[in-house]
Order: structure tokens, then sequence, then C-alpha cells
């Protein structure tokens, strides 16, 4: 499942996650990216109106349901009014709650 600048719109990740899982099934993925938030533990109301959201609770609310980090890769998302907006890439993949799951390294790919 691919959700490219889609989740800038989604403050709680919360239960954006199970539904994936559900939709993709035992090792699906879901690709997608996030706008950078000043703290990496959270999201926030950007002034932009979006939402920006740190990459160790993206990890953690994706955890939580079953998706391991694959990649996240930090880059420039968009251009906008000449201004480069940054934020991350990500590539989960589900493997299933409850499941042991290597951790999750922002950064880093794990293929």
């Amino acid at each position: 499942m691919l959700a490219a600048d889609v989740l800038i719109y989604l403050g709680m990740l919360e239960d954006l996650f199970p539904l994936v899982a559900e939709a993709v099934g035992k090792g699906g993925f879901f690709l997608f990216s996030t706008e950078d938030n000043p703290d990496v533990r959270g999201f926030s109301l950007l002034p932009s109106g979006r939402y920006g959201h740190g990459p160790l609770y993206v990890q953690s609310e994706a955890a939580r349901s079953g998706f391991v980090t694959r990649t996240c890769i930090p880059t420039e998302i968009r251009k906008e009014e000449g201004r480069r907006i940054t934020g991350n890439l990500y590539i989960l993949e589900w493997m299933g709650k409850n499941k042991e799951r290597p951790g999750n390294f922002p950064g880093r790919s794990l293929v």
C-alpha cells in the first residue's frame, strides 16, 4: 500500500496502522512519507496546517500493530514556495501482531 503525502493530513496514527495491517495482510508492505516534526517522539500541527510526525512516534505506533520498519530515510519530500520541506520515507512490513520483531532504526535499512 502506498500513501505518499497523505499522513501529513492525519494527527494521531494509532488507528491507522491496524487498518493498514488488515488491508495488506502478513508480509504486506506499507510505503509512506511524513513531514518532519521538531519532537521526534510525537506529532504536532505545523504552521502550514499539516501535521509533522517524529520518526520515533511513527515507528512506535507501527510496531504496536505488528509492523517492522524496513527503511526510514530522511529526505526532502517536497518544495513549497521555494522552500525545501523535509521529512521521512518509510517502508514497513507487517509481520503479524505479537511476533518477535527486530528493533526499528531510523535512517537505516534492515533489508
